[in-house]
């Protein structure tokens, strides 16, 4: 698999951004380009602006360290593997983001990886910092 990641310094505490992002069925209030999400456990079902789908699967959830890992099970954008994870850090009193996707074929990682940056704006804009 190949893997891209990209990280943010954002200006609100480790525990109000974990909140936003642990909320596994409001995704579509930061990350662009959902229309709708459809949450069944641990799975969830993202319906995109162009209508595509993509089924995405919990793996990991950890609130002590502040990570949510899932992976794309299924949908319309046809992956052989695909895992993502979100970190929240506390590092000296500022608090980063970390967005991480691994992907295969390497063809596709180009589809997640375009996502990382617009995902980090729209966490800042629910926020209220951009």
């Amino acid at each position: 698999m190949t893997s891209t990641r990209t990280h943010r310094t954002v200006s609100a505490t480790p525990d109000e951004v974990w909140a936003i992002l642990s909320d596994w069925a409001k995704v579509g209030d930061w990350f662009p380009g959902i229309a709708d999400c459809v949450v069944d456990g641990e799975t969830r079902t993202l319906t995109l602006g162009n209508g595509a789908t993509i089924v995405e699967t919990i793996t990991q959830v950890d609130p002590e360290l502040r990570r949510l890992e899932y992976e794309v099970t299924g949908g319309d954008i046809q992956v052989d593997a695909h895992r993502a994870t979100l970190d929240v850090l506390d590092v000296g009193g500022s608090t980063v983001v970390v967005s991480s996707v691994y992907a295969a074929p390497a063809s596709r990682l180009k589809i997640f990886a375009g996502t990382l940056e617009p995902a980090l704006d729209g966490l800042e804009k629910v926020l209220g910092r951009s």
